[in-house]
């Protein structure tokens, strides 16, 4: 899935590239699902963790992690129903 960053108008952005690659470094190798909405409310980022787990519940949650990036955050509020 993709990651957006970021960048400061600053010409050199070289530590903050770095900074972001630490970053996502970590939130990828979380053993966590994690993902970033965007302020439209589209899902922006799935880490391996979330990928792996709507992978595993996608015939439950009635999408995988393809239809969750790039889609509205309120797919997830809707699952609080269906697992209720």
């Amino acid at each position: 899935m993709s990651v957006k960053t970021l960048k400061p108008a600053a010409q050199n952005s070289s530590s903050t590239d770095q900074s972001a690659a630490q970053f996502y470094g970590m939130i990828e190798a979380s053993p966590f699902a994690a993902l970033f909405v965007e302020e439209d409310g589209t899902v922006g980022y799935l880490n391996a963790k979330g990928q792996e787990l709507f992978s595993e519940f996608a015939e439950t949650f009635g999408f995988g992690p393809e239809e969750l990036v790039g889609g509205s955050v309120s797919q997830l509020l809707s699952l609080s129903a269906k697992l209720k």
